[in-house]
């Protein structure tokens, strides 16, 4: 799902049926502390952007730093 779109919200991961929203909010929240997401808070809502999905969608090519293991 988070190839899907540069950024999710809690709401569209409960959407989707992955989880509900206090085991969204978690499966994003590990997602920010690993590195993978950011998280912004904009007006009333958190956002989580995927900014290496950013950067390839933005470049020309489509190399990127791998994650940390």
């Amino acid at each position: 799902m988070i190839f899907e779109l540069p950024y999710c919200r809690i709401q569209n991961v409960i959407d989707v049926k992955l989880a509900e929203r206090q085991t969204a909010s978690r499966y994003l929240q590990k997602l920010v502390e690993i590195g993978v997401l950011r998280m912004l808070v904009v007006g009333r809502d958190m956002l989580f952007v995927h900014p290496k999905l950013i950067k390839l969608l933005i470049k020309d090519g489509n190399g990127f730093t791998p994650y940390p293991k």
